[in-house]
């Protein structure tokens, strides 16, 4: 039952998602051609010189290109986190709860098939916005130039510290899901203004967090300046410890409000 929850979240997301992402790339690639036609040459230092250097106007629709650029990254990760929370708040706290609470799945069954979802949707945003650069870039700098840096990072990625720092990312990532879901399950004990007391909340979470993370992370953070600015295993370790810890805690204290103290309207 749980790969079916999973398969009705990807369908009902579905064509938004898809629209998102293929706008996205399709305006990547369009500022990527602009900007390639107006690239030069690149230096050994690694510094873009372009053909109409001596054109203010052409320097201007440059920069015009690739703020918008910025623009459309930021409004892809915010329609995907819209996504992400809409689908959770109506088909549990809206009408559709009423739909969800009679399907034979347990509150557990049905959060985390919401959680791995978004997991795997925010996991593809990332993808898709790594060819979008690339879809900008490679025209500007060259496949030759991208390709020799690949081993570089590959070197990078592949020690230890790379591994964890990635790990590390995504555990963050995976804790911040859950508080979303906490903060609209808080939300939703309020008889009115139910988004705005979940705002609320979700910045109350935050700001907690921030401050037991500050406080737990203290030892961690001596070392981590101790060892000259340099990211440590341990480091990242004890961060990792930390956010699965509260993610664990978020999770539970979310089933149990949807759990016993469900109000849907």
């Amino acid at each position: 039952m749980f790969g079916k929850l999973v398969k009705y979240e990807f369908k009902s997301i579905g064509k938004w998602y898809l629209a998102i992402n293929l706008a996205l790339i399709a305006v990547a690639l369009i500022i990527g051609i602009l900007l390639g036609q107006s690239a030069g040459s690149i230096s050994s230092s690694g510094e873009i010189s372009f053909a109409n250097d001596s054109s203010t106007v052409s320097g201007i629709i440059d920069g015009v290109l690739i703020l918008s650029f910025g623009f459309l990254i930021a409004a892809s990760v915010i329609g995907t986190l819209v996504i992400i929370i809409r689908r959770f708040y109506t088909n549990i706290f809206g009408r559709e709860g009423y739909l969800t609470l009679t399907l034979p799945v347990s509150s557990h069954q049905i959060i985390l098939s919401k959680w791995f979802s978004a997991m795997i949707i925010e996991f593809i945003s990332f993808i898709v916005i790594v060819i979008a650069l690339l879809c900008v870039f490679t025209p500007i700098a060259g496949v030759g130039n991208l390709l020799a840096i690949l081993p570089s990072i590959g070197k990078v990625a592949a020690t230890s510290t790379g591994i964890l720092t990635i790990c590390y990312f995504f555990v963050s990532f995976v804790t911040s899901i859950i508080f979303y879901y906490l903060a609209m399950a808080i939300g939703q004990l309020f008889q009115n203004h139910r988004i705005v007391m979940a705002i609320i909340a979700y910045a109350l979470i935050s700001l907690i967090n921030s401050i037991l993370e500050a406080w737990v992370h203290l030892d961690s953070t001596d070392l981590f300046l101790n060892s000259g600015g340099v990211v440590n295993n341990h480091y990242l370790l004890f961060g990792m410890g930390y956010d699965i810890i509260v993610a664990i805690i978020a999770y539970f204290l979310t089933n149990y409000i949807i759990q016993t103290k469900l109000n849907i309207q």
